[in-house]
């Protein structure tokens, strides 16, 4: 079913002018031409831009002609297919930035407006400049819906009335449609839901004989016809079609009308696959199938191509959106630009899709809900697969305790290069097997850093959880471990500061956990009576390469903090330093066994440096 594309967000770049100080402007595109992108060459390739012709320094109106470049033409052009603009939609608005700005932000101080009523091909643009000064523009950009008519030999196929069956018996009967009149995917529904139901199968027929010669019926007609009453045989009351029409006149029987009706089938349902639900759902964010597909999510005030854009509002929608899409058509990439998605609602991601920021010093997802700012949340027995997190920074502006980023039976998975910044807890990982976390920051937590608990085959690298020594009533824990064959590498634990029962900053209760380059420093709890501890080994067997604990206090009783506290069997720290603390640097306790200290120095903690109550352990410690 060839059919005109309608609902395709796209951006309408302006070539580059200068707007004197509060004048106006008026920009009218030209028409395209049939057949080919406007005013682009055979090749598909846009003219250079030109600066519009400005009067200088002069008010009054001023204006020039532009012809609209869409990210979408040249797109389609690379596939070798041509189209043309039939129309625009509604919802139609620019974005103006001028040389005074950097980046995609959209420049304040400009009065827009879009006319889509008095052109069928375009609209009338008009730009007052605001801000008191002469501006030269850098991009206008028109984002919108325009009405696309795709042409060449093949346009789109609708396949969501596909009869796999029929196919199977008769071969392939395509039926190829589309003009300039329909525009809309409602439009297109109802006339593939008429070509299925006439095409589909065998029809009843029926020959009906009326008197008289009744020349006002047509082949092709459409009449409602009603066949018996419930309860008997058969029983019609359908939408039925006039096939045939022949009108007689005799002497003995005078005027005659005979119509041939097919009934036409009202009930029924239709066969699916991955691109009839593509095509069929109205969304049109990409042509590749597959989980090559990429979606490109713009933030307000940016400006350049996207595929769906966002109005700073609940943004989560749009986000949330492209995820699914992905989703349906079996994984893919959700890339979000720079600039700051608001959310009201968690993103909730999907097996096999991706979502990636531009960098995280540039994409920011701002959540203002009691809910979590990304969820992976899958099920024992249904988990969630291939899902990825990257190059984007979580912020907050609500006070609720869920996690920035909370993953659960979510399996591999990857999490990378992220900031989370203001949060209660940073990111937990609960049941999920098979887990790369690499270059992640997690900045001020309320409660909880990052966790990973009953979680398998964990690789962490290259974390730093800093809490910027603001004191924080319910903050417990820094970094906490537990699960099968974990290994983690360059991890800084930091300036933590805590008013809650107690303050641990790194818990490790993995069996046979590996730990390259630990560092804890500058953290504190000033609760008399509870305990500040840099370090749990609370497994057996656990290895640590290189370990450094420094500064970590209780400045309500100094003697209620512990650097090292080693409470499994077997653990070994390959080479400690356990520093400046204003308790005890090291504590075996009583339930460890064959602890193995092989170098390091302990000096400078108050209370005590070694306190060893253990069986069978071994240290080998300068100024102990």
């Amino acid at each position: 079913m060839a059919y005109s594309k309608p609902n395709l967000d796209t951006t309408t770049n302006f070539n580059r002018g200068t707007l004197p100080g509060n004048t106006f402007g008026g920009i009218t595109p030209g028409n395209p031409a049939p057949g080919r992108p406007p005013d682009l060459p055979q090749g598909g390739h846009p003219p250079e831009s030109e600066p519009i012709g400005i009067p200088g320094g002069q008010g009054g109106p001023i204006g020039g002609t532009i012809q609209p470049i869409t990210a979408f033409f040249e797109r389609w052009i690379k596939e070798a297919r041509s189209h043309r603009v039939l129309g625009l939609q509604t919802g139609a608005y620019l974005r103006v930035q001028d040389t005074d700005m950097k980046g995609h932000t959209e420049t304040a101080g400009y009065t827009k407006n879009i006319d889509i009523a008095s052109m069928s091909t375009g609209a009338i643009i008009s730009i007052v400049n605001g801000t008191g000064s002469s501006r030269t523009f850098k991009d206008v950009g028109m984002v919108g819906k325009v009405v696309l008519q795709v042409q060449g030999d093949d346009g789109y196929t609708h396949d969501a009335w596909v009869d796999y069956e029929d196919i199977e018996k008769n071969g392939d009967r395509t039926v190829t449609w589309g003009n300039d009149f329909v525009v809309t995917l409602d439009q297109t529904n109802k006339i593939a839901d008429y070509l299925h139901k006439y095409f589909k199968g065998d029809k009843h027929r029926y020959a009906i004989t009326l008197t008289g010669q009744r020349y006002y019926y047509h082949a092709g007609d459409w009449v409602q016809i009603q066949i018996g009453a419930a309860g008997t045989i058969e029983n019609v009351d359908s939408l039925a079609r006039i096939a045939s029409v022949e009108v007689s006149h005799s002497k003995s029987m005078g005027g005659q009308t005979t119509l041939v009706i097919e009934e036409i089938l009202e009930n029924w349902k239709h066969d699916s696959n991955a691109g009839a639900r593509y095509f069929a759902s109205g969304k049109t964010h990409n042509k590749n199938l597959g989980q090559g597909a990429k979606i490109l999510v713009a933030a307000l005030g940016y400006i350049g191509p996207a595929d769906i854009w966002c109005d700073g509002t609940a943004d989560d929608v749009q986000i949330q959106a492209g995820l699914d899409y992905l989703e349906a058509i079996g994984g893919g990439v959700c890339i979000l630009t720079e600039g700051t998605f608001n959310t009201t609602a968690a993103i909730s991601m999907k097996s096999r899709a991706k979502l990636v920021g531009s960098d995280r010093k540039a994409t920011f997802i701002k959540r203002n809900a009691n809910d979590y700012t990304i969820e992976a949340d899958g099920a024992n027995g249904a988990e969630l697969e291939g899902v990825e997190i990257h190059d984007l920074t979580c912020q907050r502006t609500d006070s609720n305790t869920k996690a920035s980023i909370w993953c659960e039976f979510s399996d591999d998975m990857v999490i990378s290069n992220v900031t989370v910044e203001e949060c209660d807890t940073g990111i937990e990982l609960v049941s999920c097997d098979v887990v790369q976390c690499a270059d992640i920051k997690i900045i001020n937590p309320a409660a909880e850093g990052f966790l990973s608990l009953t979680s398998d085959d964990v690789q962490i690298s290259n974390l730093v959880i800093d809490g910027e020594q603001t004191r924080e009533a319910l903050l417990t824990n820094g970094f906490i471990m537990s699960g099968d064959r974990v290994t983690v590498s360059n991890v800084i634990v930091k300036n933590l500061y805590s008013s809650a029962d107690t303050l641990t900053c790194v818990e490790l209760s993995s069996i046979g956990m590996i730990i390259g380059v630990l560092s804890i420093n500058g953290c504190d709890n000033d609760q008399v009576g509870n305990t500040c501890t840099g370090l749990i080994m609370g497994a057996n067997n656990i290895t640590i390469s290189t370990l450094v604990i420094d500064d970590v206090d209780n400045s309500g009783a100094a003697a209620d903090s512990i650097g090292l506290s080693v409470t499994g069997d077997g653990c070994t720290v390959a080479s400690i330093e356990a520093i400046n603390c204003s308790g005890t640097g090291i504590v075996i306790e009583a339930s460890a066994d064959k602890t193995q200290i092989l170098s390091g120095r302990v000096t400078g903690n108050a209370t005590a440096q070694i306190t060893d109550s253990g069986t069978d352990s071994t240290y080998i410690v300068e100024d102990a």
